[in-house]
Parts: C-alpha cells; structure tokens; sequence
C-alpha cells in the first residue's frame, strides 16, 4: 500500500524555491582557437545568421571588462568600439575538441537605455543544432543579460 502513495505532483520535498538561480549555461570552448580578420569577414559574409537575441543587461561594463568578461570564457575579440550611443564587438569562438564550428558574433549594447539594451547575432560556418543559441546564452550569462 505504501507503494500506492506516490507523489504525483512532485511537492514530497517541498515545492522549489523560485528565487534559485538558475544555473549558468556551459559551453566547452577551445582557447587557442584564433582566426584572422579575413577569415572572420569571409564568414560573416558568407553564412546566414543562426540566432539572434536581445536582452536588457543588469550591470553597466566599460569596453575593457566586457573584453575581459568575454576572454576568461575563451570567446575572443576580434574587434570592438565604443560610439556615443553603443557598444559594438565582433567576437568569435569554436567549441574545443576540434569537432565543432566556428561562431561569430556581434554583440550590440545601446547606452542610451536604462536598462542598457544588448542585441546578439551568432553566425556559424556549419549547421550547429542550437550551439549558436547556446553560445548566446553563455555570452549573455557572463554579462549579466535578462532574456537572452
């Protein structure tokens, strides 16, 4: 009979606490991976976007700790400027093991907004069954993005 009391809606240890943080996404990336400026153009030029996102950042960065935030998750930049009313860089990434794409992104944040706005366009050499999306999902995390 004991078997017969199963907890069907799942609250036996207590319903889940709603401010958990969830945990951050992860994504093994190759730090020695480097590509040259042409390369990255003629991918960008040649491939569709894979995903894209926007989302509204918690923190306020400057150029240089975004750039470092990025590096110490090996996405890397290839270039990057600060204009009067955003941000802009353009990162690049592969997934270490060899197997994976290579990921390009551009990565906008409007200064004009309070919460800063923060637009995310990944792009990948070869169909990635949503690594792209999750490539996103990791640059959001580590700069503190809502909604990515």
């Amino acid at each position: 009979l004991e078997r017969l009391s199963a907890d069907l809606l799942g609250f036996a240890e207590g319903p889940p606490n709603p401010m958990s943080p969830a945990p951050a996404p992860a994504m093994d990336l190759d730090a020695a991976f480097s590509v040259d400026g042409k390369t990255f153009q003629d991918i960008w030029q040649a491939q569709p976007e894979a995903s894209s996102s926007i989302a509204a950042m918690t923190q306020n960065f400057t150029t240089p700790e975004i750039e470092s935030t990025l590096a110490s998750k090996n996405v890397k930049v290839m270039a990057s400027g600060e204009m009067e009313a955003e941000f802009k860089f353009f990162l690049y990434a592969r997934e270490a093991g060899g197997s994976g794409g290579t990921y390009l992104v551009q990565l906008v944040i409007d200064k004009m907004c309070e919460p800063r706005v923060c637009n995310l366009v990944v792009k990948s050499d070869q169909p990635d069954g949503g690594k792209s999306e999750l490539l996103g999902k990791v640059i959001g995390a580590a700069l503190g993005n809502v909604g990515v």
